[in-house]
């Protein structure tokens, strides 16, 4: 089952789960769930669906919000939606796996 377009259980277990970005050095604090708008699964004064989200701690969320770095590069804008995607169906997987088990 893949989370509706908002799904507050989802988003509370992503906020328990470590953050992505590869380089985290794991003292950024309390983990926010970030929409990957990438994905473009959003619009026009809508937020990306909660299955596009991911957790990251605070400082990395914030970090990605001032677009100072991107930490899902790949090279291509479409290796990198496809790597982002990949990583989305990963926490999607994993949060079914422990829902529904």
């Amino acid at each position: 089952m893949t989370p509706q377009r908002t799904d507050k259980s989802y988003l509370n277990w992503l906020k328990k789960q470590p953050c992505s970005n590869p380089d985290c050095k794991g003292n950024g604090g309390q983990m926010i769930p970030a929409h990957q708008r990438i994905l473009g699964n959003g619009g026009m004064g809508l937020k990306s669906p909660d299955r596009d989200a991911l957790p990251l701690c605070f400082t990395c969320h914030s970090v990605e919000h001032r677009g100072s770095i991107t930490f899902w590069a790949q090279g291509s804008k479409a290796a990198t939606k496809k790597y982002v995607q990949e990583i989305c169906n990963y926490h999607l997987e994993r949060y079914r796996c422990e829902k529904y088990s």
